[in-house]
């Protein structure tokens, strides 16, 4: 399972190289659970984006906006005296991880919750006719 890990790994690469070890682990029949939170989807979580310049004036090290992803964040967290680092993953940006694995998605649930928020669940293991994207034509 990797659950909650996804929107915290910085850079693309980075994540399709996370999950793509993970799936050359599973068995031949394996499936790997994973989650995606679309938190810029709720206004109670886009409130609580922190600016990067903001955050930069008091940083010890700061970030150099250019080095970022689309959909890269802080969002204040607990009470808003500490931020944590989030990237938005949209569903464009999930069909490109799984098509540069080269898996397949056995199942795709998307849980909502009363209060807004919810988290995107998706089933995907071994493809054996799939190629990577990186390795296509």
């Amino acid at each position: 399972m990797l659950f909650g890990v996804l929107h915290h790994v910085p850079g693309f690469e980075a994540r399709r190289d996370l999950v793509r070890s993970i799936v050359e682990r599973l068995a031949p029949d394996g499936l790997l659970a994973l989650t995606v939170w679309p938190f810029g989807e709720h206004e109670r979580f886009r409130r609580r984006i922190l600016p990067w310049d903001e955050y930069n004036r008091t940083a010890p090290e700061p970030v150099d906006p250019d080095a970022l992803e689309p959909g890269d964040v802080l969002l204040r967290w607990g009470h808003g005296e500490g931020a944590r680092y989030f990237h938005l993953i949209e569903e464009d940006e999930l069909a490109r991880l799984i098509a540069a694995i080269g898996v397949r998605v056995v199942f795709r649930f998307e849980a909502r919750f009363e209060k807004g928020g919810g988290n995107l669940f998706v089933l995907i293991g071994p493809d054996p006719g799939a190629r990577p994207a990186s390795e296509s034509a």
